[in-house]
């Protein structure tokens, strides 16, 4: 359906992403990308890492960094509570990500809905009906289709606009990419990551 999506919409002439917008949106991935692995480094999980690394770090170099280090580390507690602010602040930092690049497709999406719509308009008023049913012409059936293709990724925007997080920057375009731009598949996180 993307490669379908595509010609009808350059058939139609709608407006896709221009090549100012989609270098925002591949700068927009790079951030994100770099804050989810940031936030994958920031699990509880690595508590008890963490501690090792600095009481290592102390044993081979006496410092005071070292032993400042070591001591920020030395309640598990208190690491557990760092590690999960920083967690949030690597989720709020992807969300904002996120709507930053609904800011750019949505109004693409939008302006691709409503060409579709009225080409669903126009085929169907010129449509012989088939089986008793414009709606069941292959043309109009196509556009139909399309349509809600479209109408389902404008949903996403949408979401994405209202805050919703994990969402790859591409990944969230991916319908308006071209086939040559692979979009990226969001990094699995953890379920502890996730929480």
């Amino acid at each position: 359906m993307h490669e379908q999506f595509l010609t009808l919409a350059k058939v139609l002439k709608a407006p896709l992403l221009s090549r100012d917008e989609l270098a925002e949106l591949t700068r927009l991935q790079t951030q994100w990308e770099h804050w989810s692995e940031r936030e994958r480094q920031h699990t509880p999980e690595r508590i008890a890492e963490e501690q090792a690394a600095a009481f290592a770090a102390f044993l081979t170099d006496p410092s005071a960094d070292n032993e400042a280090r070591l001591l920020a580390t030395a309640d598990t507690a208190h690491t557990a509570a760092r590690f999960a602010t920083m967690h949030q602040a690597c989720q709020a930092l992807r969300q904002r990500i996120t709507c930053q690049a609904a800011d750019i497709v949505h109004p693409v999406f939008q302006r691709v809905v409503a060409a579709f719509t009225a080409e669903h308009g126009r085929r169907r008023e010129k449509a012989e009906a088939v089986m008793g049913s414009k709606d069941r012409h292959p043309a109009v059936a196509e556009m139909r289709q399309a349509t809600d293709f479209a109408e389902k990724h404008l949903q996403r925007a949408y979401s994405a606009l209202n805050g919703r997080p994990d969402e790859a920057p591409l990944a969230l375009a991916e319908a308006l990419l071209p086939p040559t731009v692979p979009a990226p598949i969001a990094p699995a996180l953890t379920p502890a990551a996730r929480a």
